[in-house]
């Protein structure tokens, strides 16, 4: 990015970094990649346009969502869990994971259970205490 906000006002250079996203960046060098010159205006111009579809989308999915019904009532409550347990099924490397693994669900369970804490807040200090579990016993 360093080439394209080279010599520009600090006002497009804040323009350009405000509206750059891994998205319009990538897009930007896979054009130009293609012998296409585009420069700060594709970016500008693309990063404008993700921001309008992302309040579009935002706006549209908020009306939307009042037309249905609670999660709950229709069984979807759980979606996020199964989906959760999905990722964890996914990164599971084998009986090496175990430590790691049983000390972050104790200290998130513990936590939740028993401190006067958010259930998130239980279950970031859960995912700490796993990280620095493997670290110390050297998890690869």
């Amino acid at each position: 990015m360093r080439d394209d906000l080279r010599g520009r006002p600090v006002w497009q250079i804040l323009l350009g970094v405000h509206l750059t996203s891994d998205e319009n960046w990538a897009l930007m060098h896979a054009t130009r990649a293609k012998g296409h010159p585009v420069g700060y205006w594709y970016l500008v111009g693309g990063g404008a346009l993700l921001l309008c579809v992302w309040v579009a989308a935002t706006v549209f999915g908020l009306s939307f969502a009042k037309l249905l019904p609670a999660p709950r009532s229709i069984g979807m409550d759980f979606a996020f869990t199964a989906a959760f347990i999905a990722i964890l099924c996914n990164l599971w490397r084998g009986t090496g994971d175990l430590l790691p693994w049983i000390v972050s669900l104790g200290c998130a369970g513990t936590l939740a259970l028993l401190a006067p804490i958010e259930a998130s807040c239980a279950l970031a200090i859960g995912g700490v205490a796993g990280a620095i579990t493997a670290g110390i016993t050297k998890y690869d």
